[in-house]
C-alpha cells in the first residue's frame, strides 16, 4: 500500500473488510504517506461475518458506489500495478478510444510471482524485491521462472488474454480480444462506469465465481475486450485465505491426491450442500439461469472453437436439479 500511495497520483476507492474503526483505519492509510484527498474509504466490520464467509462482492459493490470518475480500473488488492499504468491508461488514443465505445473493456494482463522462501510461510522480505514494475522487470521475473501468467492451472480464469501476442504489442496499443477461451474468463478491467454498468452479485461471498459472474453480465450485455500493451498487473504470493481453505473442502470420496473429482451419480448422496463448492456451484447454476432468462443477449464476442467445456467443472448438473444431492 506504501508504495502504490506514494508513486500514483490518481483517485482511489477503497473498501475494507477490518476489525478497525474508521477513524482508526484512515491513521493507517496516513501513517502509510497515503493522500487521503485522493483515497476515498469505507469500511466493512469483519466481525459480522465468519471467518471463511469473505464477503468480496458487497466489499466490490461498495467501492463502486463511491466512485467519482468516468471510468474505473477495477482490481483486487493482491494485485500490484506496473510502473506506467496510469500514463499508459492516460494516451490519446485509449482515452478516444474509451469515449468512442462506450461498452469497450480494457483488459490488463495479469501475472503472478512465485512465493520466493521454501517453507510454506509469509516471506515479504524476499517477495517485495522480486515483484516486477517495469516491462524488463516483467520480463526478468519470467526468465528466471520466478513467476508466470497469472493462474496458470485455471486455464478458464485469464486464458482468454492474449499472453503470447502481449510481449509483441507497442506500447499503448489496444489488442482486440475476438473470442473467448471460457465462459469463466475473470480478467481485471478498465471500464466506462455509469448506470448500465452491472453491480457484482452479493450472493457470492468467500471463495469462488464472485467473479466470473460480473463478466457474464458484462459479456451478455454486449461488451467487447481489448488488452492494453505495456500495462499489467502481478499477483502477490501469499498464503490461502480461510476463503479458499473453505472452497477446497470436499467428501473424501472426491479426494483424488491433491486434487479434487467432479462427483458423479455413483457416488451417491455425498450432501454437497455442507461444502462451500455445492453451495456455490448452486447458486451459479440459479444466477445462470436467470442471466439467460432476464438479460437480453447482445453478446458481441463469440465462444473460441477451441472453448472449454465449463460444465465440466461444476458440481452439479446445470439441466438436472443435481448430480449429486444437494
Amino acid at each position: 500500500m506504501e508504495h502504490h500511495c506514494k508513486r500514483y497520483q490518481y483517485e482511489m476507492s477503497i473498501a475494507i473488510f477490518t476489525n478497525f474503526t474508521y477513524e482508526e483505519t484512515l491513521l493507517e492509510l496516513e501513517s502509510m504517506n497515503c493522500d487521503l484527498n485522493l483515497v476515498k474509504v469505507q469500511t466493512l466490520d469483519a466481525s459480522r461475518f465468519s471467518s471463511s464467509d469473505y464477503p468480496v462482492n458487497q466489499l466490490r459493490n461498495m467501492a463502486l458506489s463511491q466512485v467519482r470518475t468516468s471510468h474505473i480500473l477495477y482490481i483486487d488488492v493482491d494485485f500490484w500495478t506496473s510502473e506506467y499504468l496510469h500514463e499508459i491508461l492516460s494516451l490519446e488514443d485509449i482515452r478516444l478510444a474509451l469515449l468512442q465505445n462506450p461498452t469497450l473493456a480494457l483488459v490488463i494482463p495479469a501475472f503472478m510471482l512465485f512465493r520466493q522462501c521454501r517453507e510454506y510461510k509469509e516471506c515479504p522480505e524476499a517477495n517485495i524485491p522480486n515483484m516486477p514494475f517495469t516491462q524488463s522487470e516483467l520480463v526478468n521475473m519470467l526468465n528466471n521462472r520466478k513467476g508466470f501468467i497469472f493462474d496458470a492451472t485455471n486455464k478458464g480464469g485469464h486464458g482468454s488474454t492474449q499472453y503470447a501476442k502481449y510481449f509483441n504489442q507497442t506500447y499503448g496499443t489496444l489488442l482486440s480480444i475476438d473470442c473467448l477461451k471460457s465462459n469463466r474468463y475473470e480478467p481485471f478491467l478498465v471500464v466506462r462506469y455509469c448506470h448500465d454498468l452491472p453491480p457484482f452479485q452479493q450472493s457470492f461471498s468467500g471463495y469462488g465465481k464472485n467473479k466470473l459472474t460480473w463478466m457474464m453480465q458484462l459479456i451478455r450485455r454486449g461488451y467487447t475486450l481489448s488488452q492494453v500493451g505495456g500495462a499489467f498487473l502481478c499477483h502477490y504470493p501469499h498464503l490461502e485465505s480461510r476463503a479458499r481453505q473453505a472452497w477446497n473442502e470436499a467428501p473424501q470420496k472426491l479426494q483424488v491426491g491433491d486434487k479434487l473429482r467432479r462427483p458423479s451419480i455413483s457416488d451417491g448422496n455425498l450432501n454437497l450442500a455442507l461444502y462451500k463448492r455445492g453451495q456455490v456451484d448452486q447458486i451459479f447454476v440459479e444466477f445462470r439461469n436467470w442471466l439467460e432468462t432476464a438479460i437480453p443477449d447482445q453478446r458481441k464476442i463469440p465462444f473460441c472453437e477451441e472453448a472449454q467445456d465449463d460444465d465440466a467443472k461444476l458440481w452439479i448438473d446445470r439441466d438436472s436439479e443435481a448430480t449429486v444431492k444437494l
